[in-house]
């Protein structure tokens, strides 16, 4: 049995955090046991860990030791990516899974979160469509809405992810 599933963000602010513990939410429902954990967290101020380090006096640390670049292979699980549903998308979704690719790494698909959010433009509408032309091989899982009111009430988002008929299979893909 897999002990998990890696979310792969392709950019700051896609909501990694917000679809992994919606993730949760749905496994748990389906009586799966199932928590969050972040072990690299790109949100926040942008800052090198390096330079930080360097700030507090240590010099010579090893640079996989501070940005585990190989953790995703180490730990050999299954992955998603998570990206923006916005201008840009295709731009960097597609170096994502290419990057992925180079490593050996297929991820078990996308979700585009924050339609919406960013504009809904032309763009925008043609994400999901445009990725399954580009990258067929990894399927766009959901497309989710960006709406203000899941960070009042993070229920309706988790309902959300809930409908994307896709996610609904997913649990049996990590066993």
């Amino acid at each position: 049995m897999t002990e998990g599933v890696f979310l792969i963000g392709t950019d700051r602010d896609v909501g990694k955090t917000m679809v992994g513990a919606g993730l949760v939410a749905l496994l748990r429902a389906r009586g799966r046991e199932a928590v969050l954990m972040t072990p690299v967290s790109t949100g926040g101020e942008v800052e090198s860990a390096d330079d930080l380090l360097k700030e507090i006096g240590i010099q010579d640390v090893e640079r996989r030791l501070v940005n585990p670049i190989h953790l995703l292979k180490n730990m050999n699980l299954p992955s998603i990516i998570v990206a923006r549903s916005s201008r840009g998308t295709i731009n960097h979704s597609l170096p994502t899974a290419r990057v992925m690719a180079a490593a050996g790494l297929t991820p078990l698909g996308f979700i585009l979160n924050g339609y919406g959010r960013f504009g809904e433009g032309f763009a925008e509408s043609l994400n999901a469509d445009t990725l399954g032309e580009l990258a067929p091989e990894i399927p766009v899982l959901a497309t989710l809405e960006w709406r203000p009111s899941y960070r009042e009430n993070f229920q309706l988002f988790v309902r959300e992810l809930g409908r994307q008929q896709a996610l609904n299979t997913l649990p049996e893909t990590w066993t």
